[in-house]
């Protein structure tokens, strides 16, 4: 592996410059001695210094190589040339062999279970599914396999559906310090957490907010709200966005029946054709990708939620003089 190959160049590279100062005439010993001091003490040169670091593949900050690895590695170079074998091969690092006790198949088919029994309840059911010599194991081995011998997202499969998985695995944060102010938008819909009047009947009912925001500058730049999601919800706020604050070169959506239709994106005649702005769409089922906009309901929307006392149908009247920041929403009491 990559990995593997990498550690064991940066090891050679360690027994060159030592093999180096031998011929040089100092002996083999001084010289590693000299060497793990010179490192310690931050003395060799920094590329070198950067290599040990490299080499010796072991967590932590300050961590040097050890007196007998480089004993080791100087002895496996001296065997494996004498042998004519691959330096490389000797150098790599054995990918480490984690034993999977015998117990472990029976115990994960009660644990992987949608309802998530505790590890309690599933050793209270393990030796009913154990054959008769099978020893089972005590609550301290089961719970290090599950939370230390196994990944997060392994140790969780079975009892999380895929898109929960998705929540634990690793990502990739994307950097937008090089963007512009209108490179791109992103724009997405929340449901309003809490129950105003309907401007037609007055009865308590949860609106639907558009919100745009520009990557670069993290501004509101357009909003909406209307009954329910709708293709005339997101124009309007794409007219605000566009009208107060400048047209995007993308704007970046979900696959909404909001923003996935012929009057925003038809060819030549839909909207962003007419804007001269690229629309993208987000994977399905894919939030993560768009985090910005999403934490941003909590900062605007859920925030105004939870601080809601009443609202009137004459809110929909006003609308073009709300300030984004103060909007008056409060949730009504129902009596």
């Amino acid at each position: 592996m990559n990995w593997q190959r990498e550690i064991a160049e940066n090891r050679l590279f360690v027994v060159r410059y030592i093999q180096q100062q031998i011929k040089q005439g100092t002996k083999k010993t001084p010289a590693i001695e000299q060497f793990i001091a010179d490192a310690d003490a931050l003395l060799l040169p920094e590329e070198m210094q950067l290599t040990v670091q490299k080499a010796n593949a072991k967590a932590g900050e300050g961590r040097t190589v050890s007196r007998r690895s480089v004993f080791d590695w100087i002895k496996s170079v001296e065997d494996a040339e004498k042998h004519k074998i691959n330096v490389i091969s000797i150098l790599a690092p054995k990918a480490r062999q984690t034993e999977i006790p015998v117990w472990a198949v029976e115990l994960l088919k009660l644990w992987a279970q949608p309802q998530k029994p505790t590890l309690p309840a599933v050793l209270e059911l393990l030796p009913n599914y154990l054959k008769a010599d099978m020893p089972c194991p005590t609550y301290n081995q089961a719970y290090r396999f599950i939370k230390e011998k196994m990944g997060n997202v392994d140790a969780q499969r079975g009892r999380m559906g895929a898109r929960e998985l998705k929540n634990l695995q690793p990502f990739i944060r994307r950097d937008t310090e090089q963007l512009l102010p209108t490179d791109v938008y992103t724009a997405d819909g929340h449901c309003f957490d809490a129950e105003i009047a309907h401007p037609m009947h007055g009865k308590p009912f949860r609106p639907e907010i558009t919100a745009i925001i520009d990557v670069a500058t993290r501004r509101l730049v357009g909003w909406s709200i209307d009954l329910a999601e709708s293709g005339w919800t997101v124009l309007d706020a794409v007219r605000m966005s566009a009208c107060e604050c400048g047209i995007p070169a993308i704007f970046y959506v979900d696959n909404g029946s909001g923003y996935k239709n012929q009057m925003m994106g038809a060819k030549g005649r839909g909207v962003m054709a007419r804007l001269n702005t690229e629309m993208s769409h987000a994977l399905p089922y894919n939030s993560q990708a768009k985090g910005l906009i999403e934490r941003s309901h909590q900062t605007l929307w859920i925030k105004a939620a939870k601080t809601c006392r009443h609202i009137s149908a004459r809110i929909w009247m006003l609308k073009p003089a709300i300030k984004c920041s103060s909007l008056p929403v409060a949730k009504s009491n129902r009596t």
